[in-house]
């Protein structure tokens, strides 16, 4: 007799894809969708709420937003309504108070419904450490509990505050300000690094259930769900796809270009790429052309500079449209310090602005230049450091680095993070899952599920305000095409790769979330097969993705009349999992 078997290989921490992780107590009920209404269900996916909503927010001091109809308003841990459906939107409740949106004006208001802060803003986030984002006039600024404007609207952009501080934008200027609004250590004069250009963390894309919105670095769901595809935020907009065209939004979700093109790309130097009858160009904040579409592909401007496609090569405008480089590269990446990685006969190497190659295409893969150093990587897939001359300064040891911001660069041996100086010195030990780039002395980390902040010696200076929000949330790839950009900034998702094992040719299996299984009945499901046509994977090795530490669900083996059921349960994140049938007529 041929044994059925699943093993289940688990991936903490990928490269591309996270998860949020915090300090929500599992005892809250847990927001999913299923057949396009939303309810709840606990920590062992059992079903706690009815799905009666059109959509649902994460728990937090007993109270969660949901959308009946067109209206939001808010129940409690046991499902019943305790604020009425009443307003255009609303977020979730901390320090006592709740943003909400209703005549195009955000207030915020108490646990028994009552408005605290008058609706007089055109954006309002969450409290945090007794501050609120809001918008006024298109600038942000932050407000007291009362309501006051404590620190004035003057920044493009305004982060979560946690433990006093918060990361704000001015301009193309980011910096750290605490709770009076003062700059914790001074601005920077140099130009803003590409890291910060397009990875600001201020608001990140996620995607739930085929539709996308933005988190922010709190965890709270700032922009619902509402697109078809949508890029990353830079200089204060986000491409987003509506149907088959794209457009721009602004950072509270309103667009700001109607969608009306084939693809679109991130803002750079004012400019953003934008695809229209086959053909790439440039439009700027206004939705203006400004370089007409000839291109055959187009990235985002970087000091100045572009990467545009003619044909099968790559080459370099300015931002007037001027040809500065000839298209003549099978790939290229963006210029840091006066040289840029292009890839040659399969290889990569580094060109300067006239287009001449100074470092020999010889690397798998080339970074951009900082601080004097770039990463490559060699034939064995490790990472090491070059200079300008094209020597290797620091040796090839890594499996995945980061460029050097402030004398350091953050660095992956195995699976974890740590920090190694300009020398190859490894100055802060590799204990992190995840670790980005120093920004005026400080990184964020993701340490034993949390995420923080460290300074240039390691130590802890703060703990991010991360909380958990939604089981099935996806936060998207956060990369720019044609940078070697290390590990996205965040915490680790559990990936399950699933692998069936001596499964007879022909057989049929299904994976079944445990929910589905209860809500149906194991004896109803086992004799009508049909009923499980949407859990259906192919024969073979399949990917399957769960976002708990504890994930249920059922695999159901069909061939040639015979059948067979087995539980799987993943209760913690090893390298191996293993189910096997043990009941049924599997022969």
């Amino acid at each position: 007799m041929k044994r059925a078997c699943l093993v289940l290989l688990c991936v903490l921490g990928s490269v591309f894809s996270f998860g949020v992780k915090g300090q929500s107590t599992t005892e809250a009920p847990l927001p999913i969708s299923r057949e396009g209404k939303w309810g709840y269900v606990d920590s062992q996916w059992k079903r706690s709420i009815l799905f009666e909503f059109d959509f649902a927010g994460p728990f937090r001091e007993g109270l969660a937003y949901v959308r009946i109809g067109q209206k939001w308003g808010y129940i409690d841990v046991n499902g019943k309504q305790i604020i009425p459906a009443q307003f255009d939107d609303a977020g979730s409740f901390s320090q006592g108070l709740a943003p909400f949106k209703t005549a195009g004006k955000w207030g915020y208001l108490d646990k028994n419904g009552k408005i605290a802060i008058e609706p007089q803003f055109e954006f309002g986030s969450t409290f945090a450490d007794d501050r609120a984002a809001v918008q006024v006039n298109g600038k942000r600024g932050y407000i007291d509990r009362t309501g006051k404007l404590v620190i004035p609207a003057r920044f493009d952009d305004a982060g979560v505050f946690t433990s006093g501080i918060a990361v704000v934008r001015e301009h193309d200027v980011w910096e750290f300000i605490d709770k009076d609004g003062s700059v914790v250590r001074g601005t920077t004069t140099d130009s803003p690094s590409f890291y910060r250009t397009f990875f600001s963390g201020v608001l990140t894309p996620v995607l739930l259930y085929g539709k996308t919105g933005y988190i922010d670095d709190a965890g709270e769901l700032v922009i619902k769900p509402q697109f078809d595809n949508a890029g990353i935020f830079s200089e204060g907009l986000a491409a987003v796809r509506i149907g088959d065209k794209w457009g721009y939004i602004n950072n509270t979700g309103a667009l700001v270009i109607e969608p009306g093109y084939e693809g679109a790309g991130p803002f750079g130097n004012g400019l953003g790429p934008v695809k229209l009858n086959g053909k790439w160009g440039y439009v700027n904040k206004s939705g203006a052309i400004v370089i007409e579409p000839a291109f055959s592909a187009a990235r985002p401007f970087y000091q100045g500079s572009a990467a545009v496609k003619v044909q099968s090569k790559w080459g370099y405008i300015d931002l007037k449209g001027t040809e500065i480089i000839t298209p003549q590269f099978e790939e290229t990446g963006f210029f840091g310090e006066g040289l840029v990685p292009i890839k040659l006969l399969g290889k990569w190497g580094f060109s300067d602005r006239a287009g001449k190659v100074v470092i020999k295409e010889k690397f798998n893969l080339a970074g951009t230049f900082s601080e004097g150093l770039a990463q490559v990587r060699n034939e064995d897939q490790k990472v090491g450091y070059i200079n300008k001359s094209g020597e290797l300064a620091i040796g090839f040891q890594f499996d995945e680095a980061t460029p050097f911001s402030e004398g350091l660069a953050a660095v992956k041996q195995g699976d974890k993070w740590g920090y190694i100086d300009r020398t190859g010195k490894m100055v802060i030990p590799p204990r992190f899952s995840t670790a980005t780039q120093f920004y005026q002395s400080q990184a964020k980390v993701a340490f034993e599920d949390t995420s923080l902040y460290i300074n240039t010696s390691g130590t802890k200076i703060r703990q991010s305000s991360n909380t958990q929000t939604f089981p099935e949330i996806d936060r998207r790839v956060m990369t720019v095409e044609g940078n070697f950009v290390g590990s996205a900034p965040a915490l680790g998702t559990v990936q399950v790769e699933l692998f069936l094992e001596s499964t007879p040719q022909g057989a049929r299996v299904y994976l079944v979330p445990l929910l589905f299984w209860e809500d149906n009945g194991e004896e109803a499901l086992m004799k009508d097969e049909n009923r499980l046509k949407d859990f259906r994977v192919s024969e073979g090795a399949t990917n399957q993705k769960t976002f708990q530490k504890q994930a249920v669900f059922w695999a159901v083996f069909y061939r040639e009349g015979k059948k067979a059921a087995l539980k799987c349960e993943v209760n913690e994140i090893k390298k191996e999992n293993k189910c096997a049938v043990t009941k049924g007529d599997w022969k």
